[in-house]
């Protein structure tokens, strides 16, 4: 990305994920377009203009002549050979982490996103079995605009369908999300929300729709404080994503085949050649054609039971588990004592997070073929589905004697024993995996992790800065990282690492709220309120940001506004203690002693063990005149191990 005057340089490596937009309302000034986009690399030494015209090879680049004005270029592959050749020589570091991407699949997911979309836009009728009449929101004023790919003019972002709900008169916000959906998206379709309220709803109510491929638990987490929040799981709507655990299967057979790729003349009678041509088109990717290819080696012989377990197979990177399903049970039909149909089954079957039926396909798997490496870690892998750690390690165990220079095993035996709480073992195993493949950064990730849960924040800080090393762009990764060194009193260092997790997803809300903590910590209340409030924007139902926030105008002495922050965290969260400690500290403060000792009684009846609230009731108590009580409540704060 070129950055304009006074820089005039080539500062960022970015991704853009969208199309530009116009960003600004009638009003707004400044620039008035916008994008989705991801930045992955920040170039510490930018090549600038000068460096450009001194290099012969660039002469002819037609951004360089144009002065990179008003215009996005399309770079050719030799231009950006040589563009890439300049920045590796001027930022360590930065040839891995191109190469990286060079390899990765940037478009498929924004591919699969735009697929599902489509899907969606063409049958809002899918969803009426979850309670949704939907129709398509479209502007009274231009009627050309409408609520898919809805531009938010004045804020920024992109809803991707704004719809209005005929059943029970409101507005339904639907964000899309191929992959987990995770804590940030909370922030995001919140954001949304707020926006269509102001903008479009007026008196009728907006409510939040993520469609997405499961969620993880800081996810699960932030819905719990909201009900205007819903989650539907893809595979509900037909559409799956394909497993990892299948494609890798997959992909690794189709490598070790020792036959190239066959031309096919369409009058070939020969099955094999129509599944070796199906094989080579899988490998590639290309699923339906794939998938003719294996129809027509089972028009030749409709007894083959590969045609049926490679069809299954595409069927499944297609993310149609269902349908690869009834392809597995027509090759087991064909052939009950092949392992390969019960495994691929068994694998859609975990995709379905269908654990137990998986686990008597993986048994059945194992039964016919004991030394089957791969179901053993997918038994493993259902067992853990069922939160049956110990049969799970014991699975992964029997994988790891079959095959010992496997890292997976390893790596799948050691988020088992962090299930358990094992820690010192986990970090043997992901010590095992790494020993494998040293350069696995989800396996250092899970070790610092590990780390962590036991205090050692100095290796977990080491275990974390490989994890960055080896996946820069690994927004976890610095998070957690920031936490360990917040552990340690390290706050300027602490923040620096949020810094960095915000640079990768400015919608992390924990780091956000992370770093207001880290702030207060270095008395730097103004711009740790400024961190509460950006977190607040992003996530305007997180309780514990509320609680904080409060804490922080209280050490400034501004108590009104605190206890509005405790007000809104108690609404979201009636059942926090400390929330409830931190209004009465509020009040006292202001010598609001009545209303403190409910406050103080409350948090008591919320954690009749904490020493401090007994204590602080005391003092209330003891301030008011009713010195008896106070004595009480101070006895009993030191019963419970209170100290001056």
């Amino acid at each position: 990305m070129w950055r304009t005057s006074p820089k005039s340089d080539i500062g960022y490596l970015i991704q853009a994920k969208s199309d530009a937009y116009t960003i600004l309302d009638e009003n707004d000034r400044g620039w008035p377009y916008g994008c989705e986009y991801k930045a992955f690399y920040k170039f510490e030494s930018p090549v600038n203009l000068k460096d450009l015209k001194n290099n012969r090879f660039l002469d002819e680049w037609p951004p360089l002549r144009g002065n990179f004005q008003r215009s996005v270029y399309r770079i050719k592959p030799e231009d950006w050979d040589r563009l890439k050749g300049l920045l590796i020589q001027r930022n360590i570091g930065y040839k891995e982490i191109i190469e990286s991407l060079e390899k990765r699949p940037v478009a498929e997911i924004l591919e699969l996103e735009r697929k599902l979309e489509e899907r969606l836009a063409h049958d809002f009728s899918l969803l009426k079995k979850f309670g949704y009449d939907l129709e398509l929101y479209i502007d009274p004023k231009n009627p050309e605009i409408t609520g898919r790919q809805l531009v938010c003019k004045g804020s920024g972002g992109v809803i991707d369908f704004l719809c209005y709900d005929k059943s029970e008169n409101r507005y339904v916000v639907i964000e899309l999300k191929i992959n987990q959906a995770r804590q940030d998206t909370v922030g995001q379709i919140l954001n949304y929300m707020g926006w269509v309220k102001d903008r479009i709803a007026g008196e009728r109510s907006v409510v939040g729709l993520v469609i997405s491929n499961g969620y993880d638990t800081k996810f699960e987490s932030a819905l719990k404080v909201t009900d205007r929040i819903t989650q539907l799981n893809i595979d509900l709507l037909g559409f799956k994503v394909r497993s990892s655990k299948t494609k890798d299967l997959v992909l690794k057979e189709v490598a070790e085949q020792k036959s190239e790729p066959i031309e096919i003349h369409q009058d070939s009678k020969n099955a094999r050649t129509w599944l070796n041509k199906g094989n080579a088109l899988l490998g590639k990717g290309q699923y339906d054609a794939a998938i003719s290819c294996y129809d027509k080696a089972m028009d030749i012989d409709s007894s083959n039971k590969w045609g049926w377990i490679y069809k299954g197979t595409a069927l499944a990177l297609m993310g149609k588990q269902v349908e690869a399903i009834k392809c597995y049970d027509k090759a087991i039909d064909l052939s009950p004592r092949t392992s390969a149909a019960w495994y691929r089954k068994a694998c859609s079957l975990v995709d379905l997070e269908k654990y137990e039926e998986a686990l008597k396909c993986f048994d059945k798997a194992i039964s016919l073929k004991p030394n089957f490496h791969p179901a053993w870690i997918g038994k493993g892998d259902a067992l853990n589905g069922l939160n049956r750690y110990d049969e799970a390690i014991r699975a992964y165990d029997e994988a790891i004697v079959l095959r010992p220079k496997d890292p997976v095993a390893r790596f799948d035996k050691g988020g088992a024993l962090m299930n358990q709480g094992k820690h010192d073992e986990a970090i043997q195993a992901y010590d095992e995996a790494i020993r494998l493949d040293p350069n696995g950064a989800a396996t250092w990730y899970n070790k610092g992790i590990a780390l962590g849960n036991q205090g050692k924040h100095d290796e977990a800080i080491e275990a974390f800065d490989e994890a960055i090393r080896l996946d820069p762009n690994g927004a976890a990764a610095w998070y957690n990282k920031g936490v360990a060194l917040g552990n340690q009193g390290k706050h300027d260092e602490a923040i620096q690492a949020y810094d960095e997790v915000i640079r990768l997803d400015p919608n992390y809300v924990a780091a956000w709220n992370n770093k207001g903590e880290a702030l207060i910590e270095l008395d730097k209340c103004d711009e740790g309120i400024n961190a509460y409030d950006e977190a607040i924007r992003l996530n305007p139902e997180d309780a514990d940001t509320w609680n904080n926030k409060g804490i922080a105008l209280g050490n400034q002495g501004e108590y009104d506004k605190a206890i509005q922050s405790y007000d809104e965290a108690i609404r979201l969260d009636p059942n926090g203690a400390a929330t409830w400690y931190n209004k009465g500290v509020a009040l006292g403060d202001q010598g609001k002693y009545a209303e403190a000792i409910k406050c103080y009684d409350e948090a008591i009846r919320l954690d009749p063990q904490d020493a401090d609230f007994w204590n602080n009731k005391g003092l209330a108590l003891n301030v008011s005149g009713k010195t008896s009580e106070a004595n009480a409540a101070i006895a009993k704060a030191k019963d419970l191990g209170f100290e001056e």
